[in-house]
């Protein structure tokens, strides 16, 4: 079926998988009769530069999408910073303080003294590890707030109802819950359930099993420790979660 839809870097079809199998979903209102697309490359890349998602696309055609269309090819290369397999394991190897400053750094564009530009899916990255640095340090509102500034790029960059907003919402919740927050925490709480039950359906329970790991893991008592409950969904409210910071 995925076979069937052309690419657009602005696709309004989002295809989620939950174990074999596939599900396609409009992330926008889309008119009777419109062409339906989805992307061929990471969602995370939409926002990156036109020569960057050319790049990553490397099929047998020219994107020539809205988004392609309105924007002009540049050099890819521009001295961005790649944070790959290698760079993530030496910053596990470094000390959880200077772990954070060199996190700091690179997300103001500036590592070992030098600018460097930063995709947004690498700047993902960085946060996520930013704020496990912080978690391991005891800095839990500092944790809180890289994973809150997190989800907040991702409601702004990625399609509507994408994952990444259900994990990054998990993740804010549970640190919230540690910090002594639980009014905090439930509001994170139901943002993750509200996104997730908007794209995969199943009400709590499903949302429950997908997430149980990562609850038991970080939670004493697992899910029973936050104050969930059946979320509404206001479908015509898409993006409620995208003002929070």
């Amino acid at each position: 079926l995925a076979c069937g839809f052309n690419h657009s870097c602005r696709p309004n079809v989002t295809r989620f998988c939950v174990g074999d199998a596939a599900f396609f979903r409009t992330n926008q209102p889309v008119r009777a009769g419109s062409e339906l697309y989805m992307s061929y490359i990471e969602s995370e890349l939409h926002s990156a530069p036109k020569s960057i998602r050319s790049e990553a696309l490397a099929r047998d055609f020219t994107c020539s999408c809205v988004a392609c269309e309105a924007e002009e090819l540049t050099n890819a290369d521009e001295g961005y910073l790649d944070v790959d397999v290698q760079f993530q394991a030496e910053m596990r190897m470094c000390p959880s303080k200077q772990r954070v400053k060199i996190l700091q750094g690179a997300l103001k564009g500036k590592v070992e003294g030098v600018k460097v530009n930063v995709l947004g899916k690498d700047a993902q990255e960085l946060r996520c590890m930013l704020a496990a640095a912080h978690e391991e340090l005891g800095q839990l509102d500092e944790a809180l707030r890289a994973w809150a500034q997190a989800l907040s790029w991702a409601a702004e960059h990625l399609p509507p109802f994408d994952e990444m907003i259900v994990s990054f919402a998990v993740q804010a919740a549970i640190v919230a819950s540690r910090n002594g927050s639980p009014v905090i925490g439930k509001r994170w709480w139901r943002i993750a359930q509200e996104v997730h039950e908007v794209a995969f359906g199943g009400g709590r329970l499903h949302f429950e099993l997908r997430y149980k790991g990562e609850i038991e893991s970080q939670r004493p008592g697992g899910a029973q420790g936050f104050p969930m409950g059946d979320v509404p969904v206001a479908e015509q409210a898409p993006r409620p979660w995208a003002v929070v910071a």
